[in-house]
């Protein structure tokens, strides 16, 4: 597979990614994670990802589009066979403080609910920010142990595990499993982190 924001140089029109689905094609790559496209009409990329059988297997879409126009967004995403929304990073007005962290989390709590609800998942991309603290918490350990519990179901556990397995990997000890290091699940571990700490 292909993260097409790599490629990004070379997607910026029509045209051009034509070109770049054509070569992913050519060199047998046929599954994409799509950001930094455009901007192209979304029936011009669901046309590519047909013609060149590609799969698409998350997206960054802007976070305000995913919040104001949740319909559309998920109505493109469907044109192009995708049902991961993914968000390239948590925007700039929430990182600034802890107080913009919890709203960021309440405003994925409702919207992820919402796109659950239309068939829909959505994904975040992490980066190197969200180790910062705030209060002695880590932003990134806040996302995960702020969330709604309710989204973090064994069947998108399932959907994590199976897409790993798809992609050739496998793990001598872990889920599916097992082995001495257990639990293997951040959600379950929150003791031996708070013991560490």
């Amino acid at each position: 597979g292909a993260q097409l924001y790599t490629l990004r140089d070379y997607i910026k029109n029509y045209e051009d990614a034509e070109k770049t689905f054509a070569y992913l094609d050519s060199i047998g790559i046929n599954t994409v994670q799509i950001s930094g496209i455009g901007p192209i009409e979304p029936e011009k990329v669901a046309y590519l990802v047909d013609k060149y059988n590609m799969d698409v297997c998350v997206t960054h879409t802007p976070f305000d589009r995913m919040l104001e126009d949740t319909e559309t967004v998920v109505r493109e995403h469907r044109m192009i066979h995708c049902d991961t929304l993914g968000i390239g990073s948590m925007p700039d007005e929430y990182r600034g403080s802890e107080e913009g962290v919890r709203e960021f989390i309440k405003l994925t709590d409702v919207l992820a609910r919402k796109l659950r609800d239309m068939g829909m998942h959505f994904a975040y991309h992490n980066h190197a920010f969200e180790f910062k603290k705030y209060n002695g918490r880590r932003i990134i350990d806040m996302l995960v142990e702020d969330t709604d519990p309710e989204r973090s179901t064994e069947e998108n556990t399932q959907v994590i595990l199976n897409a790993m397995k798809w992609l050739g990997l496998d793990w001598d000890e872990g889920p599916e499993v097992g082995g001495q290091a257990g639990p293997y699940f951040q959600t379950q571990r929150f003791d031996t982190y708070a013991a560490a700490l």
